[in-house]
């Protein structure tokens, strides 16, 4: 997260995007759940890419969404992360361990 808010990767080889954040959108609000933003390639939610080229696995799950205002990866679903984050803005218990 940190290094696509540095932009020090620079352009990314295989896409030729820039790999920062700069210029994205947040492109999905829903109320009392979260807000998602990070994709920097299509500005719609259908796009995104890792700095390590395409998607990159999950890591540690073991952390609760439990409060409001946690940063998390937005995934199309098991080791699909990409640039895609979203932050709570309440718990989302429903989400432990997905």
């Amino acid at each position: 997260f940190r290094t696509l808010c540095t932009g020090e990767r620079g352009i990314s080889p295989s896409s030729q995007h820039p790999l920062y954040y700069k210029n994205s959108t947040i492109h999905r609000s829903i109320k009392d759940f979260m807000i998602q933003g990070g994709d920097f390639t299509k500005f719609n939610g259908t796009g995104g890419e890792s700095i390590y080229g395409g998607t990159f696995a999950d890591e540690d799950l073991t952390r609760p969404l439990d409060a409001e205002a946690l940063l998390c990866m937005a995934n199309k679903g098991p080791n699909t992360n990409n640039s895609q984050f979203f932050v709570t803005l309440r718990a989302c218990p429903h989400l432990n361990g997905a």
